[in-house]
């Protein structure tokens, strides 16, 4: 596998990431660069082949921002309203169109919302 950043090629070491939904990464062994999400073994298999949606809508449904206009490194994501992690599905009811800075956004904003709200315990 080529790294996009050095453009060594290397099997990439694995980094486990207990914190996160993940089970860990895989980063390039010359240069330390995200390579790519290595998913939890229960995860594996909770998505349909279909479930790979391309953007429908050409705008953000955040900002309306329209294809077009979005910037140099910019593009449409998908964002589940409810994590397929969490029992979220596919079906577009569950699924917002938004730009790259709008996506960061949204997840800045909840890890934030996280860490200075916790959830109450019963």
């Amino acid at each position: 596998m080529k790294c996009e950043k050095c453009g060594k090629h290397s099997q990439g070491t694995f980094i486990p990431t207990p914190d996160l939904i993940h089970e860990g990464k895989i980063v390039c062994d010359h240069c330390g660069a995200w390579r790519t999400w290595v998913k939890k073994p229960e995860n594996e298999n909770k998505r349909g082949k279909a479930s790979k949606y391309k953007p429908w809508l050409d705008y953000c449904q955040i900002c309306l921002r329209e294809k077009s206009r979005l910037g140099l490194n910019e593009t449409l994501h998908i964002h589940h309203l409810m994590p397929v992690s969490r029992g979220g599905n596919d079906d577009k009811e569950n699924i917002l169109i938004v730009c790259t800075y709008c996506h960061q956004e949204i997840h800045s904003r909840q890890t934030y919302l996280n860490d200075h709200f916790p959830k109450e315990e019963k």
